[in-house]
């Protein structure tokens, strides 16, 4: 027989941390702070634990283009996120921009409602 959290009546959550170009910058490096490392000890512990998704927006890799090896940056990103990703910016403006547009055609509020949170793998 297999037990499944719901049959234990366990809630997981995965919680979702946003990590800022200048983290994923100084975490590529070979030469860090100890606080780096130990940042990167822990969530590396979280991420195997699957209790943390780390994704990379395509801001990330655009800022990437900034840094003399962007290549390896992006690489990095890529793999310490595990490939989870924001869903581009312009498609969540396009989606803002048609919610809020079917809200005015149906004389309704245009303002932000909230919605499901989904993240992109691959």
């Amino acid at each position: 027989m297999e037990i499944t959290k719901e049959m234990l009546d366990i809630e997981m959550r995965k919680k979702i941390l946003y990590l800022d170009q200048s983290f994923f910058s100084l975490a590529s490096k070979e030469r860090r702070h100890d606080w780096v490392d130990n940042a990167i000890a822990k969530i590396t512990e979280l991420l195997d634990l699957q209790l943390l998704a780390i994704p990379y927006s395509s801001i990330h890799i655009a800022e990437a283009d900034l840094y003399n090896q962007r290549d390896a940056l992006v690489a990095f990103i890529q793999r310490f996120s595990r490939a989870h990703q924001f869903e581009p910016y312009y498609r969540v403006e396009e989606t803002q921009i048609l919610k809020a547009f079917q809200a005015f055609l149906a004389d309704k509020p245009a303002q932000y409602m909230k919605g499901e949170f989904r993240l992109c793998s691959g």
